[in-house]
């Protein structure tokens, strides 16, 4: 392949690294928003995502004009198609991102609880996985990918001590329900990010071995 391919794929990283950089600064912006009952910041979250789809469009523009000019194959497609598969992950997270910060504002400046259900520490998981998983991409390095999937089961306990702490707490506290309920969804939603986190691990494994991880047959979609 030619060099002004390889040039070309490395500009689509260097994108796909700063998108990842603000779709990372819109979850942040989320969770703390509904931690700290902030309406401001989560309509701030809502208008960022007008960017984080223009973002995701550019990045699919430029994918469908590398296929087209360059015409790619074996391993050079493979990671075409994965830079698009990471930037429609990313574009997802920003949804998910704006739906933590929709819960904000129907609490309409309420704090969530701290317990029993931990959105805080599951934003921690959920973020480093993040980190963790984006510096695997951009160096296509498989023994990052794997931790970032073994990181996934942390949050995944997490995930279910906070639906166990919900039945709880919905009869000891029925006062607290709307409260309950939003931490709750923000719960799963930071679940479902590190799901799509989990999936681009999974892609950078089997750029890189050629394979599916053995512990995750749903790893990949390619």
């Amino acid at each position: 392949m030619s060099v002004h391919f390889h040039q070309s794929l490395e500009d689509l990283k260097s994108q796909l690294s700063s998108f990842s950089t603000v779709v990372l600064q819109q979850l942040d912006h989320s969770v703390h928003s509904l931690l700290e009952g902030n309406i401001n910041a989560a309509k701030l979250v809502l208008d960022e995502n007008e960017d984080v789809e223009q973002f995701r469009a550019n990045i699919e523009a430029e994918c469908l004009k590398m296929l087209a000019l360059y015409q790619p194959v074996a391993q050079d497609l493979r990671v075409l198609i994965a830079c698009l598969k990471v930037g429609n992950e990313a574009e997802k997270i920003g949804h998910r991102a704006c739906s933590i910060a929709s819960r904000t504002i129907a609490m309409n400046g309420s704090k969530i609880p701290s317990a029993p259900i931990d959105v805080a520490l599951m934003h921690e998981k959920t973020k480093d996985m993040f980190l963790l998983c984006t510096k695997a991409f951009l160096e296509l390095d498989a023994n990052l990918a794997r931790k970032v999937i073994e990181a996934d089961k942390e949050v995944n306990k997490l995930d279910k001590a906070s639906f166990d702490g919900l039945e709880t707490a919905l009869k000891d506290q029925p006062d607290m329900t709307k409260a309950l309920i939003s931490a709750f969804s923000a719960s799963r939603y930071l679940e479902q990010i590190a799901d799509s986190v989990k999936a681009v691990a999974g892609d950078v494994i089997y750029l890189v071995e050629g394979k599916v991880p053995t512990n995750d047959p749903q790893a990949t979609m390619f």
